[in-house]
């Protein structure tokens, strides 16, 4: 112990050098680390924030939202086990969108959910959206950034079909991009190529039950 001491006081800038590096290394392994949370957290704050702690998935779907479709008669099942109340669907879609006020193009993913059901996000600002609600959408707020506003008309590229935004959610992205929520009812035209407001023929396929 007294050599290492006299050892220290003898070479005391290697010493020193060497407290600089550890100290800069535990920074950058700091930084490293908020940094891949911070990216994690946005490639799935809008799962991540639901108030669900399971989610059902195809088996064969390797555990990935996207890869999985399930129908009405496994989200009846599930209902079964743990009652109405406690199950819900939730079906997505990435896609672009452009707006009638922006002169631009933004990535975004489509949330279809049950605006009754455990899955509605909570609205920040504007109005909410329910199961009967045609071409009204809610966004994430990093859409604000884009141009989109309240009362804003987004257009769907891939459809072509045109929503409102009603409202605004925080918090809300997948996959790294801004989430767009709407109601069952418009997914059921958007994937039946049907026009909003009229009736769907048959039920598609959604992707999670949480």
């Amino acid at each position: 112990m007294f050599l290492a001491l006299r050892e220290m006081r003898h070479s005391k800038a290697r010493y020193l050098l060497i407290m600089v590096i550890m100290l800069l290394v535990s920074f950058l392994v700091l930084f490293v680390t908020g940094l891949a949370r911070g990216l994690a957290y946005a490639n799935i704050s809008a799962v991540e924030n639901m108030p669900a702690n399971y989610f059902v998935v195809q088996g064969d779907a390797d555990q990935t939202f996207r890869r999985s479709q399930l129908t009405d008669t496994e989200l009846q099942n599930v209902r079964a086990v743990v009652g109405d109340n406690n199950a819900s669907s939730l079906a997505m879609q990435m896609s672009t969108v452009t707006a009638n006020e922006a002169d631009v193009k933004a990535d975004i993913t489509f949330f279809a959910v049950d605006m009754n059901g455990l899955l509605a996000p909570k609205v920040v600002e504007g109005d909410k959206i329910t199961n009967e609600t045609n071409g009204k959408v809610l966004v994430d707020r990093d859409l604000e950034q884009s141009g989109i506003k309240l009362g804003s008309i987004i257009r769907d590229q891939a459809t072509g079909m045109e929503f409102t935004v009603a409202g605004f959610v925080e918090d809300s992205s997948y996959s790294h991009t801004p989430v767009v929520y709407i109601n069952n009812q418009d997914w059921q035209a958007m994937k039946q190529g049907v026009n909003q407001g009229e009736e769907t023929s048959s039920s598609v396929p959604f992707n999670v039950i949480a």
